[in-house]
């Protein structure tokens, strides 16, 4: 009976082990314009690095736009298996057309999985890049 009991336990305890949900792994970009101000309606974009545009998995390519609070999220939870190690850095582009200027922001975002990663930038008048 002991034994029985035992084997249950383990059991059991192997059960809710291996049931542990996967977390979300997000991005959440929070854009500012040149002012300070959130900045609403503005164009995000998060991507990889890579050193020739073939290498890039295009799948990990994401857009969005800002919404009220100055944010865009993006969710990249398929991109880690659950209990899976390791970071992945992102690149980050922001911009937004102000009458005839357009507003640019470069960076970047460290995606730990499965958390909320976060990160903000500052819209400014600069060039655009190559």
């Amino acid at each position: 009976m002991k034994t029985l009991i035992l084997a249950i336990g383990v059991f059991s305890a192997f059960l809710f082990v291996g049931c542990e949900k996967q977390k979300e792994t997000t991005a959440k970009i929070s854009v500012r314009e040149t002012t300070g101000e959130l900045s609403v309606g503005t164009t995000v974009y998060v991507y990889p690095e890579s050193t020739t545009f073939k290498d890039v998995n295009k799948d990990l390519f994401r857009s969005g736009t800002t919404d009220g609070t100055g944010a865009c999220e993006f969710n990249f939870t398929e991109m880690y298996k659950s209990g899976q190690a390791g970071v992945a850095v992102f690149n980050v582009f922001a911009f937004k057309v102000a009458g005839s200027d357009t507003l640019r922001a470069y960076s970047y975002i460290k995606l730990d999985p499965e958390k909320a990663n976060e990160t903000t930038v500052r819209l400014a008048d600069i060039p655009a890049r190559d």
